[in-house]
């Protein structure tokens, strides 16, 4: 009896390491992807996921609790395939950015949802569960990165958002 309540409390602590660890874990990515990334994000979504990535009207948020609802159980590869055939939406034309863009893409989207860099590179075909990394909450340094861009200054390196990019 002793020995089976000690199993369960094993067990028990091991899923709740399991629980405490989930986005606690490196991303598939490096610091160097997320930050082009970054400059596509703004150069060509921000004007309808907003400069924050909280989304308006029908550009659905890319941070938080709500992103994790759609891609906690999803893969790195999932997302990429998914910012490929829907990004930017028409009357662009989705697809446009090349996939080298949209891996990066998802390596930003990584960090803006808790993940941290590593030494590895993301890729198109990256199995790694986008819940194992990432937990939904943004870094306040990250949020302070995000309110530091502001509009540019005449003849800045901008995208269609007005966002200067650096």
């Amino acid at each position: 009896m002793i020995r089976a309540g000690c199993a369960r409390a094993v067990v028990a602590a091991a899923a709740l390491g399991v629980a405490a660890g989930a986005g606690a874990q490196a991303g598939p990515f490096t610091e160097a992807q997320a930050a082009t990334g970054r400059a596509s994000y703004f150069a060509n979504c921000a004007g309808c996921h907003q400069a924050d990535l909280r989304g308006t009207n029908e550009a659905r948020p890319l941070v938080g609790a709500d992103f994790m609802r759609t891609w906690s159980g999803r893969t790195a590869q999932e997302l990429v395939a998914f910012l490929s055939v829907t990004m930017p939406p028409p009357p662009a034309a989705p697809g446009s950015l090349g996939l080298q863009s949209y891996v990066n893409l998802a390596a930003f989207l990584l960090q803006a949802n808790g993940a941290s860099p590593s030494a590895s590179e993301l890729t198109a075909a990256s199995t790694v569960a986008i819940g194992s990394v990432a937990s939904g909450t943004m870094s306040d340094a990250f949020r302070a990165s995000l309110a530091s861009a502001g509009p540019a200054a005449p003849g800045g390196a901008a995208g269609g958002t007005g966002i200067s990019v650096g």
